[in-house]
């Protein structure tokens, strides 16, 4: 029986409309004059667009909607109409047609050379943003805009054609000639589009060689020939309209000078001077990571190169050197008009398919009233308790007419029968509405019509007088959004200590199939609607099933982690007592090696026990950023190879690639190559050079542990932080064949090197190139080692330990426990496992077993580490020759004749770094530690990478120049050795200092009075000081030139200004001027200014702040230090260092 008391209102139909944009606007109050639009934002980030650290924050999207470039600065946005300069963007300038993200995460970024952030959010649920011009009018603004949705924008869509029009004049794999030079005979006319190539060799873009599947066109024959290769690619533009922008995409590695029509556009890691050389060389090495991806080209102020009929794209492509083992030359060459688009036209509404940086999309209908703060995941209603469903209604555009609540009770039919309605919701002060005209609409969901465990939906619909329809949920994506909220009548019948997962399906069947169906969850207090829920596993499933929820919409496992998009509900595999795999996943995690939280969860189906289940987190995106690793790295996961030959062997088979998916296996390729190197010395290189070694060695002791003999051809995952050390890490997967359940394991089962070629599984043929060289190179099985006596410590425990003390018998005894009533497999197998595991690994395999040794020998596990152990600072490098202070470096030595695990140490003094787990310093080695790994092993002199030297980063802060004092502290904070060394400062350290900040001058002239700003720098030595590569590198940025000429006289300044031509009508000529002016502006509020010397050594960081003195902060008077010469340079941080400047105006250059 379907239960409904009354029909459906006309206005349940679906109603699709757009709505004219009606935003706020300063200036004439045209809005077809605009020049800078917000074009589109997104108030609900969650897996859309990234930034460059990884996270998912909120965005605005600016388009120049004229055919003029805009320079922003003094434009700002704001999410408050009465405080419209609250973000001021950096000077940026934005071309005609073009767009510029900015991001609203808070962060408060305003480095034009690099991301920015806005430092505020936007509200989810409604608020407004504006776009305010120089003269703190609002140019354009969404003054109320509605509820926001997850990974759905909200923006412009003209009714005519896009706002733009965008060409791709030459395409990836477009037609390609190229030539290997001999000589220079031919000069530049290569370059011309009337050149005869006929000769030359043919194909399609990208040209180069080694890079497999991104080359049409070889060029191997240049390796050991020449460094240089000529390109021509023709391509033909249909009529001569203006061009508004111009951009030259470009995947290439080492460097290239790039033509348009016989002139030069672009170059990239060339050498400098007018034309290249017929056989010149790159300046610098571009990584393999960076070439793969587009770097743009803006060659817009060449555009009227362009003709109409026949062009030519000619490229003088670079290599580093004649050995070089690649190249690769991919354009992509783009052609955008802006058209004329009266504003006035254009609608907004949500776009399904957000695109920055690009022309919108059209977008679907602004629904009509706005709905807020729905009943959502109210408590669990008792059986005979009515539910409270209240919304907050408000006028858009028209009055509101009407708003209705539709419930639905039940999801199964098998079960009962369902139960469904549509009814009024009221604003009158009736029944339970609480108060009359606030807004708040108000229903009731009856108690009559539901039972214990039942799952109870509801949506909420208004329409406006002008039949304009909104629902909440708004249900844009069929699949991939929520139709209803909810919640779950409380069942007093299941009583467990278990977490409960409810969930409800109308096809419960399709569910433990491959296809998959949707259902509605409920967990910990959460409802989660339309959730897809399908078969897992390739090979056995054994009724193992994997929940994805809705964008935007994520499951919350634990209060104290973030929220994930999928996880899995394992069952038992061949683990009878359904504890081994979330022990296992623990044993990892406590050993230092990330792995997937996992633990037991009662799934409730359909109001009935179906089954105990095994939750294990997904290892994706939201695993890697749980676990402090970039979301943006490369991530594989190993499964069962179609080949014999072992793991690492080759790249043919057993390899998903999960992230970064379209760069191909190369990274796996150069792990292969690397493993398999021809000599020790070069595979040990190779390991200590990209190989994350700590974690590796937890995870190598924990498996180990385990005794795991289903991870040597799969069930782990590769992951290298592409983006940062480059380094690669090793997780955890499908740990049901752990803890003695050992499948065709043989007789190398317990050794502590199963998996290695000389260690295999049964057969002999089930090995690891990996576990080989891990197991085999002296020094990192002599880590290994180590580290596996330390996790054996501290989990496993010696033979002989009290039984109440035994730490894994406790766990299992808790698991248990929590478990009783629902658990009924057998723990006794598991039990049984760990007295003759500790005998293995502690007599058997122990360093003095010397006559008595296990199948496959002895392993030769040391003693327990010494509470009282000696490490030493040895060398340090606190100036790098380079100038790059990232090169610098401290070197630790362990001077004793074992192994010492240094896990949880500290370095502090003026640096910080805490030792990652697994850090282990062989008997006699060293460590080298670093700010930044990968520029360690950019040194271009010793130590450096290719050496095969354990490095470790990257710690926080840099050596000082001054010279410090370093202590090295063990795991109870104790100081083990202390390292003191007098410091070189630079001269520009010594003497050059910031002595006035004009950051809020008056406004009485005739430019903005931001455009007065200035600051001072002054030497405070006794001789002239050049200035060359001194630089402002926060706050606000400028740098003079490496080979700058300039000094500056002792006792004298020299002033960098913002506007010249603002500073000279105030202050007149013959002030001393740095040239050129800065970028960025100084906050009026206060900011941290950074200055430094040619070597990025810092010379002064501090904070300046507009309370210190209210006679700077808008009256014209400057801040001026006190004492130039001040010896403590943490004082300009403070406000009794500084005074007002005695004059209005201050004294620059005085």
């Amino acid at each position: 029986m379907v239960v409904s008391s009354r029909a459906p209102l006309v206005f349940l139909a679906s109603v699709v409309l757009l709505w004219s944009l009606a935003p706020a606007w300063g200036g004439s109050g045209d809005p077809a004059e605009a020049t800078l639009v917000i074009s589109e934002f997104v108030a609900s980030n969650s897996r859309g667009l990234r930034d460059q650290t990884g996270q998912y924050p909120d965005w605005i999207e600016i388009q120049n909607m004229s055919s003029q470039t805009v320079n922003l600065d003094g434009w700002c946005l704001t999410d408050n109409l009465d405080n419209p300069t609250k973000w001021r963007f950096p000077p940026v300038e934005l071309a005609p047609g073009g767009f510029l993200i900015v991001f609203a995460s808070g962060k408060n970024e305003r480095d034009p050379a690099e991301e920015l952030h806005t430092d505020f959010a936007l509200a989810a649920g409604g608020e407004s943003v504006a776009l305010v011009g120089p003269d703190e009018m609002i140019v354009h603004a969404y003054p109320d805009y509605p509820p926001q949705f997850a990974d759905i924008s909200y923006g412009m869509s003209s009714p005519e054609a896009n706002l733009q029009t965008q060409t791709i004049l030459v395409a990836e794999g477009a037609d390609a000639r190229a030539m290997i030079p001999t000589n220079g005979s031919l000069g530049s006319a290569w370059t011309l589009v009337g050149f005869d190539d006929a000769s030359w060799l043919r194909g399609t873009t990208g040209v180069g060689f080694d890079y497999p599947g991104f080359v049409g066109l070889d060029v191997t024959a240049m390796r050991g020939v020449n460094t240089s290769v000529y390109i021509r690619i023709p391509f033909n533009v249909e009529d001569d309209a203006p061009v508004t922008r111009l951009t030259l995409r470009m995947k290439y590695e080492d460097g290239f000078v790039a033509y348009l029509n016989g002139h030069e556009v672009a170059r990239a890691n060339a050498p400098a001077g007018t034309e290249p050389a017929w056989n010149a060389s790159a300046t610098a090495n571009r990584p393999d990571s960076e070439a793969v991806e587009f770097a743009d080209f803006d060659i817009s102020a060449q555009a009227h190169r362009l003709v109409a009929g026949d062009n030519i794209l000619a490229l003088h492509v670079l290599n580093i050197d004649l050995i070089s083992s690649d190249l690769l030359a991919l354009p992509e060459l783009v052609a955008v008009r802006v058209h004329a688009v009266d504003l006035s036209d254009v609608f907004e509404g949500y776009l399904l398919q957000p695109t920055p940086g690009a022309p919108n999309q059209g977008a679907l209908a602004q629904i009509g009233p706005a709905i807020r703060d729905v009943t959502e995941n109210p408590p669990p209603p008792d059986p005979d308790e009515d539910l409270v469903i209240t919304a907050q209604i408000s006028q858009t555009r028209a009055p509101v007419l009407g708003v209705q609540l539709e419930w639905v009770i039940g999801l199964d039919p098998d079960r009962r029968f369902m139960a469904t309605d549509i009814v009024d919701m009221v604003d009158d002060g009736t029944d339970a509405d609480a108060v009359a005209g606030d807004g708040v609409y108000t229903a009731v969901i009856p108690s009559q019509f539901y039972l214990a465990g039942d799952v109870v939906r509801w949506s909420v619909s208004a329409i406006d007088a002008a039949g304009q329809i909104s629902r909440a949920p708004l249900f844009l994506r069929p699949n991939d959004s929520p139709q209803y909220y909810g919640t779950v009548v409380r069942n007093p019948a299941i009583q467990t200590s278990l977490p409960v997962l409810y969930w409800f399906s109308e096809q419960p069947a399709r569910t433990h199939t491959r296809a998959g169906g949707r259902a509605s969850v409920f967990f910990d207090g959460q409802f989660y609607d339309n959730v897809f829920v399908r078969e897992r596993g390739a090979y056995t499933t054994n009724g193992s099933q994997k929940f994805v929820f809705n964008r935007g919409h994520k499951f919350r496992f634990s209060p104290e982690h973030a929220r994930v998009r999928e996880f899995n509900l394992n069952s038992n595999g061949s683990d009878s007592s359904y504890l081994r795999q979330p022990l296992a996943f623990e044993t990892m995690r406590k050993a230092g090696s990330p792995a997937s939280i996992s633990f037991l969860m009662l799934s409730v189906l359909n109001g009935s026990v179906d089954r105990v289940g095994i939750f294990i987190e997904q290892v994706d995106e939201e695993f890697l950023e749980r676990n402090g690793l970039d979301p943006a790295g490369a991530l594989y996961k190993f499964v069962q190879r179609s080949s014999s030959a072992p793991v690492f062997n080759d790249i043919s088979s057993g390899i998903e690639k999960k992230t970064r998916q379209n760069e191909g296996l190369d990274d796996v390729a150069a792990i292969v190559a690397g493993l398999n190197a021809s000599s020790e010395q070069r595979r040990k290189a190779f390991v200590f050079d990209h190989f994350n070694l700590p974690q590796m060695m937890c995870y190598l002791a924990a498996r180990c542990l385990l005794q795991d003999t289903d991870d040597i051809r799969k069930n782990f995952y590769f992951y290298r932080d592409t983006n940062g050390t480059g380094e690669w890490s090793i997780f955890p997967w499908d740990k049901d064949w752990t803890f003695g359940v050992v499948g065709d394991g043989g007789v190398y089962t317990t050794h502590p090197f199963l998996g290695a070629d000389s260690h295999p599984k049964a057969g002999g043929s089930q090995w690891s190139v990996y576990l080989s060289v891990m197991y085999r190179l002296p020094e990192t099985q002599e880590m290994f080692l180590r580290r596996l006596r330390t996790v054996m410590d501290e989990q496993l425990q010696a033979p002989g330990t009290p039984a109440n003390q035994l730490l894994f018998e406790k766990r299992i005894n808790e698991m248990l426990a929590q478990g009783q009533g629902y658990l009924s497999g057998s723990v006794t197998s598991l039990r049984g496992y760990f007295p003759p595991r500790r005998s293995q690994l502690y007599v058997d395999h122990s360093i003095h077993n010397t006559t008595n040794p296990p199948a496959g020998g002895a392993a030769g596990i040391p003693d327990s580490q010494p509470d009282d152990v000696s490490i030493l600072f040895g060398d340090y490098d606190y100036n790098p020759i380079s100038g790059n202070q990232d090169e610098e470096y401290i070197e630790l030595v362990n001077p004793n004749t074992y192994a010492v695990d240094i896990s949880g140490w500290k370095l502090a003094g003026g640096i910080e770094h805490e030792f990652a787990p697994g850090t282990v310093i062989i008997s006699g080695g060293r460590l080298y530690v670093s700010p930044n790994v990968r520029a360690f092993r950019q040194r271009l002199v010793p130590p450096t990478g290719g050496q095969g030297l354990f490095v470790q980063g990257n710690y926080k802060g840099h050596l000082s120049s001054w010279g410090e004092t370093l202590n090295l502290l063990d795991r109870y904070e104790r100081i083990v050795d202390t390292l003191t060394y007098e410091g070189e400062p630079s001269d520009q350290q010594r003497y050059l200092r910031v002595t006035e900040i004009m950051y809020h001058p008056a406004a009485n002239g005739p430019f903005d009075k931001d455009e007065y700003e200035f600051i001072e720098l002054k030497n405070i030595g006794p001789a002239p000081l050049p200035l060359a590569g001194a630089k402002l590198t926060d706050g606000i940025y400028y740098a003079f030139a490496d080979n700058s000429p300039m000094r500056l006289e002792s006792d004298a300044c020299i002033v960098i200004v913002k506007n010249r031509e603002a500073f000279a009508d105030r202050y007149g000529d013959g002030i001393p001027l740095a040239p050129g002016v800065y970028t960025g502006s100084l906050s009026n509020s206060g900011e941290t200014i950074k200055l430094e010397d040619r070597t990025n050594s810092t010379i002064l960081e501090f904070e300046y702040d507009d309370r210190w003195h209210k006679e700077t902060d808008g009256e014209g008077y400057s801040l001026t230090i006190q004492v130039p010469a001040n010896p403590d340079r943490g004082s300009w941080g403070t406000p009794t260092a500084w005074r007002p400047s005695d004059e209005p105006d201050g004294s620059p250059g005085q």
